[in-house]
């Protein structure tokens, strides 16, 4: 499974609906689950510019390790995001 941004949504899949068709990466095939809204620019984490998820692709972590088979030093997997609640304790979740 996947969720694309809405520029990959727009380039593969034209004004058709995204949700529930496949998309290839590299030799891997996953189902679109979810679009991400426009932002209309760049996004921020923490006050940090991130850029624009409009050309993004995310897969879970769990199916990125099963279905990208790399050595573990050379894995393509080089960001986890995390969201947290905003009442959650940020040195809790990150012990």
């Amino acid at each position: 499974v996947c969720v694309v941004g809405p520029k990959v949504r727009r380039e593969l899949f034209g004004y058709d609906a995204a949700l529930g068709k496949l998309v290839k990466v590299n030799d891997v095939w996953l189902e679109v689950v979810g679009v991400l809204r426009a932002s209309g620019g760049g996004a921020s984490f923490e006050g940090v510019q991130v850029g624009s998820t409009a050309e993004e692709i995310y897969v879970p972590v769990t199916t990125a390790q099963r279905k990208f088979d790399r050595p573990p030093l050379k894995s393509p997997l080089d960001e986890i995001v995390v969201r947290l609640d905003a009442a959650t304790p940020v040195e809790l979740v990150a012990e």
